[in-house]
């Protein structure tokens, strides 16, 4: 079956039942959620799902997330997304896209049809994908994530609709500043150098 097909039947195959349902039990965060890099520097960033109220009818070890569509906000262009990886057990649905740097989706489907539950190792996270960032010019990036305005997360064995209250809450700050020339830094090993030797002379 075509990927763009599948996310398709798959979103059209669950009915909207329940839209007051999607509480403060599951949150979209960041890890890490602060990062500073220089100029033409990286740093990837992971869209972690976790599951903050055990009372949420989703169960992340019993119901597996079978799409997330993921699409950041960003309110600069200081940093932006150059590259998009998958968590374990997701592919590209094909929909993700970077095309507006202001706004890149990561779109994510799980490769096994039941879904991807979260590991044994942490029962109430899934780690949905990455982002890379990279600094194009000095000042700060912050990064939230926004609604798309359709179903972004699907759940195995789930009819209803979790996105409302979990889009924007959290956010990553990226930091880029400019790489010191070389004449800077030995200036700078100068100062300190004599600010040491008018301390021993005291």
């Amino acid at each position: 079956m075509q990927k763009p097909l599948k996310h398709f039947l798959l979103c059209l195959s669950i009915v909207v039942a329940f839209s007051d349902v999607g509480r403060a039990g599951l949150v979209l965060h960041f890890d890490p959620i602060d990062a500073d890099i220089t100029l033409g520097e990286s740093v990837d960033i992971d869209v972690v799902l976790t599951q903050t109220d055990p009372a949420t009818p989703v169960d992340l070890t019993a119901n597996g997330l079978m799409i997330a569509d993921v699409q950041l906000l960003l309110d600069s262009p200081a940093a932006a997304v150059t590259a998009i990886q998958f968590g374990t057990g997701f592919e590209d649905s094909t929909f993700s896209d970077l095309s507006d740097p202001s706004m890149p989706l990561l779109s994510a489907q799980s490769i096994d049809l039941s879904g991807v539950l979260a590991p044994a190792g942490s029962p109430t996270s899934i780690t949905i994908g990455t982002f890379t960032f990279t600094g194009i010019a000095e000042g700060t990036t912050i990064a939230s994530t926004t609604d798309t305005g359709f179903q972004e997360l699907i759940f195995d064995g789930i009819n209803a609709d979790f996105d409302n209250q979990i889009f924007g809450s959290e956010t990553a700050t990226i930091r880029v500043v400019a790489v010191p020339e070389p004449s800077s830094l030995t200036l700078l090993a100068m100062a300190a150098i004599g600010f040491g030797c008018r301390r021993r002379k005291r």
